[in-house]
């Protein structure tokens, strides 16, 4: 079985399943999984959008003369899409929808959620922190004191 022989390596991953809840493999599992480095925004597509909106949604903002409206209803025309990515323009015309009342908070989450995906593509806790794979020999290596 494979056993970590750096002590400072070995100080760290005791600490860290000490703070860990769960079985051996459930811990070992989550010490490899990649870690989250945040989201990505996908463009929503104008029926994705006036499915959130709802009909009623829709037509208050089309029928204002509001320049936000307009600007919104621009993304939903060409290029047929709306960006909400964080500070995006799309996702400060939309705040500006909201701040006009003519989207509400929870249609705006709505949106937002829909164009959210998490981004799974970070290292694991092992490879950050320069172990590497995490075995189960050695999580109960630091679990059974066998330093």
């Amino acid at each position: 079985m494979p056993k970590l022989v750096k002590k400072e390596l070995i100080d760290l991953l005791k600490n860290k399943v000490n703070t860990m809840e769960g079985t051996i493999n459930e811990i070992v599992e989550e010490l490899n999984a990649n870690t989250q480095n945040g989201y990505v925004y996908n463009n929503l597509d104008s029926q994705e959008v006036l499915n959130i909106l709802g009909a009623e949604t829709y037509n208050t903002i089309k029928d204002s003369s509001n320049e936000y409206a307009k600007m919104f209803l621009g993304y939903l025309e060409y290029p047929n899409e709306l960006n909400l990515e964080p500070n995006s323009e799309g996702y400060n015309v939309v705040n500006e929808l909201v701040l006009a009342g003519l989207l509400s908070e929870q249609k705006k989450d709505y949106l937002i959620e829909a164009a959210k995906e998490e981004n799974m593509s970070g290292p694991s806790w092992g490879k950050q922190n320069g172990i590497g794979r995490i075995h189960v020999s050695f999580v109960l290596q630091v679990l059974e004191g066998d330093e």
